[in-house]
């Protein structure tokens, strides 16, 4: 019995090995790789063989400097767009304190003006927590713009997809209490 037993698992074990190899074998094959190589990739693969393990390349800085050229746009949007914002913020500011200080307004607009400052206060302050915790969570460069109930999410290149935006969304909703419908993600170009 005992014999029988290392027969059925020496028999097992040669069947695994055998078709471990088999798949191997099938998957390393110049016909199956030449089947799945793309034109790009069989560029690639074409100027590897004619290199050699150790041999000094050379790179033109040309492609880096096109990236940091992007880059570069892509922190001037964010920085224009921020200071843009300020301006506006800084403005309604003034406005709402001209209002509130002025003699000759009313006890009524006086309230109002207020209750917009503080909101205005509350939205500034919503703003800078959920660009801090996106930016913390996906690692991308975000501008979080809050205006009447409705939330717009500018994102870094890049930087979305199903889970980052799915994340994004639940970082807004829990910061601002606004529904899902109401906020807008943006992925800049």
């Amino acid at each position: 019995m005992a014999i029988k037993k290392r027969q059925i698992v020496a028999a097992a074990l040669t069947l695994a090995l055998g078709s471990a190899v088999f798949v191997n074998w099938y998957f390393t094959r110049p016909e199956a790789q030449a089947a799945s190589a793309t034109p790009e990739n069989a560029n690639a693969s074409a100027q590897e063989e004619d290199k050699n393990l150790g041999d000094a390349q050379y790179v033109s800085g040309t492609l880096a400097n096109a990236d940091s050229q992007v880059a570069g746009q892509e922190s001037e949007l964010f920085v224009s767009s921020r200071e843009n914002r300020q301006k506006a913020h800084d403005e309604a500011f003034d406005k709402l304190n001209a209002v509130i200080n002025s003699a000759d307004a009313d006890d009524d607009s006086k309230e109002s003006a207020r209750k917009q400052l503080d909101t205005l206060t509350q939205e500034i302050k919503m703003e800078a927590d959920c660009e801090n915790l996106i930016q913390a969570k996906i690692a991308a460069k975000c501008l979080v713009s809050i205006n009447g109930g409705k939330v717009q999410v500018i994102v870094s290149a890049g930087g979305v997809n199903d889970t980052s935006a799915l994340q994004i969304k639940d970082i807004v909703v829990q910061q601002t209490g606004v529904t899902s419908e109401n906020i807008t993600i943006i992925e800049s170009k």
